[in-house]
C-alpha cells in the first residue's frame, strides 16, 4: 500500500496490516504516544551530533535496557538509570564489561569491589609503578591498607595476611616464582590475650625458608636459632658458619666434645675463639678438689688447629677454661710441635679460598654455606693423656 499525503493539522492514521517505510524523514517530534518500538535493529545518528533519550521536564523517568536471558522467554533489566538528582544512578544487573577504559577518577562511594573466588589484578607497564594510595585527611593518620581474614574458625597459626614478592627465573621457558612473602600468624586468639606474630619467609636454594619471626612480645627469632628478647639474647647449637667478611667477627653455640655447650666466636680469618664453656659435669675437677686448691696452668696443643688453655689439679685433673680453633692454612702451619697430626677432616681455607668464598655469600645473598666444624675431645679430665713433642709440619 502506498499512501501521500500533506499533512498541515494533527491526524490519526490508523492502518491495518503491516506498513513498509523504506525512509522517513522527521521535521519535527515522533510521539509514539507511550507505545513500544520493536524489532529495532539499529538507530543511527548524524557525524557530530548526539543521540539523547530524554524524560519529559520535570518528570523523574528512567532509562532502561532489558535483554532475555539464557531461556529466551525470561526478560531481565541489565542497565537502569534513574533520578532527577544532579548525579542519577545507574544500576548494573548481571553484566560482564570487557575494554572498559575510564576518561576520569572512578568514585566508588564507599563501596565494595568484589573480585569473587579469584584474585584481583592490576597491570602497569611503566617501570616501578604500581599502586598508590593517598591519604588527603589533615589528621595525623595516613593511609591504611587493611588485609582482614574473616573466619568463623580463627585458629592459632592462622595466617590472616601475606605480602608476596614473585618474579621469574632464569629457566628456558622461564619461570614465575614467589621469591619472598611477609605475613601476620595467629599466636593466640583468646578475648584480651589476642597475640600475633610477623614471619618473613624469603627463598634459599630453591624453595621458602622461614628466616625470622618477631612475636608481639618483641621476641625476634631469627633462622639459625638466634633469639633476640627484653635483655638478652638466645642462641642455639649449630655447627660452625666459617669465616664472614673482612672486619667481621661471627659468635655461635656449638655443643663440645664432652656434649656440653660452648660460646665460641669465628673471625675473619677462620680462627675461632672459644671463650665460654659450660664447665658443670659433677665430676668436674673443680667440684671434686676442696676450698683453695693450688692450680697451675697449662697450654696444651693437641694439633696444629687446636690450642687449649686449663688448670692442672693436683689429682691430674684438667679443666679446659679457653680454647682456640685455627681454620686458616698459614697459621695452621706455624702452629708446630703439637701432640697429634691434624684430624684429616679439619676444615683449612687458604686466605684466597676465604675470600672467594666471602664473595660468592655477599653476592648471592644466600644463607651463609654451613661449614663442618669439629671439636677434639678435650682430654680425661683425672688421667689427661700426656702430651707429646712430635713435631708437626717439618720442623
Amino acid at each position: 500500500m502506498t499512501v501521500g499525503l500533506d499533512v498541515f493539522e494533527t491526524y490519526n492514521l490508523d492502518v491495518l496490516g503491516t506498513w513498509s517505510l523504506p525512509a522517513v524523514t522527521l521535521s519535527g517530534t515522533f510521539n509514539v504516544n507511550e507505545q513500544n518500538i520493536s524489532n529495532a535493529k539499529n538507530i543511527y545518528n548524524s557525524p557530530g551530533s548526539n543521540l539523547q533519550l530524554l524524560t519529559t521536564s520535570g518528570g523523574v523517568g528512567s532509562l532502561t535496557f532489558t535483554t532475555r536471558k539464557a531461556d529466551t522467554t525470561t526478560l531481565d533489566t541489565r542497565l537502569a538509570i534513574s533520578g532527577s538528582a544532579d548525579i542519577a544512578t545507574a544500576t548494573w544487573t548481571d553484566i560482564t564489561h570487557t575494554g572498559i577504559v575510564l576518561g576520569g577518577a572512578l568514585t566508588i562511594n564507599g563501596q565494595i569491589f568484589d573480585a569473587g573466588a579469584v584474585s584481583a589484578q592490576i597491570n602497569t607497564t611503566g617501570v616501578s609503578k604500581g599502586l598508590t594510595i593517598q591519604n588527603t585527611s589533615e589528621g595525623a593518620g595516613g593511609a591504611d591498607v587493611t588485609l582482614y581474614h574473616i573466619s568463623t574458625t580463627p585458629a592459632v597459626n592462622d595466617q590472616i595476611g601475606r605480602l608476596k614478592f614473585a618474579g621469574q627465573n632464569a629457566g628456558s621457558p622461564q619461570g614465575a616464582e614467589t621469591y619472598g612473602t611477609i605475613r601476620c600468624d595467629l599466636a593466640d586468639i583468646t578475648v584480651g590475650a589476642e597475640a600475633s606474630k610477623f614471619v618473613w619467609t624469603p627463598m634459599s636454594s630453591g624453595s621458602g625458608n622461614i628466616a625470622m619471626e618477631l612475636s608481639g612480645a618483641g621476641t625476634l627469632w631469627v633462622d639459625e636459632n638466634i633469639t633476640l628478647d627484653d635483655n638478652y639474647v638466645s642462641v642455639t647449637e649449630m655447627t660452625a658458619p666459617g669465616a664472614g667478611a673482612a672486619n667481621t667477627a661471627r659468635i655461635y653455640a656449638v655443643v663440645g666434645g664432652d656434649t656440653l655447650t660452648d660460646l665460641a666466636a669465628v673471625f675473619q680469618d677462620g680462627t675461632v675463639d672459644v671463650f665460654a664453656q659450660e664447665t658443670t659435669p659433677l665430676d668436674a675437677p673443680q667440684f671434686t678438689n676442696s676450698d683453695k686448691t693450688k692450680v697451675t696452668i697449662e697450654l696444651r696443643k693437641p694439633h696444629p688447629g687446636l690450642i687449649q688453655y686449663g688448670f692442672v689439679f693436683p689429682d691430674g685433673g684438667f679443666q679446659v677454661f679457653k680454647e682456640i680453633q685455627y681454620h686458616d692454612a698459614e697459621k695452621i702451619a706455624a702452629n708446630t710441635d703439637c701432640e697429634g697430626d691434624l684430624p684429616a677432616e679439619w676444615f683449612v681455607e687458604t686466605a684466597a679460598e676465604r675470600k672467594e668464598r666471602v664473595d660468592r655469600e655477599t653476592a648471592t645473598t644466600e644463607s651463609v654455606e654451613q661449614l663442618p666444624h669439629y671439636k677434639i675431645p678435650t682430654p680425661p679430665m683425672v688421667q689427661p693423656k700426656p702430651v707429646s713433642r712430635k713435631v708437626v709440619g717439618g720442623q
